[in-house]
């Protein structure tokens, strides 16, 4: 009975609770947005994630209500939107890297 409460919890928790409430990864990539950064992650060795980070309000390091008034704008649609590709909202992105792009940046990170 204890195994099956658990594995209904867990369930329940990564199908629905992960994905549609709380969204760790969604706040992350909106976090580095905010502040400006962008991420490269190799997760395998030719396969990894990238999450383009500019900000669309041109600067990141600024006081509170500054930020507060941004976030206001980007919310009604009185600025630019997120996304890498102007017209698109997409910046989270999976890549596949090919042999000699990995080999160039492995030369760089000698």
């Amino acid at each position: 009975m204890y195994i099956f409460i658990y594995l209904s919890q867990w369930l329940i928790r990564f199908t629905f609770y992960e994905r549609y409430i709380r969204n760790r990864l969604q706040k992350f990539a909106d976090l580095c947005s905010i502040a400006n950064i962008s991420v490269f992650i190799l997760a395998h060795n030719y396969y990894g994630f990238y999450i383009h980070g500019r900000s669309v309000h041109g600067f990141a390091d600024t006081d509170l209500p500054t930020l507060i008034n941004d976030l206001r704008k980007e919310e009604n649609d009185l600025c630019a939107h997120r996304g890498l590709v102007p017209g698109t909202t997409d910046h989270t992105f999976i890549l596949s890297l090919t042999y000699s792009f990995k080999s160039l940046y492995d030369k760089l990170f000698e």
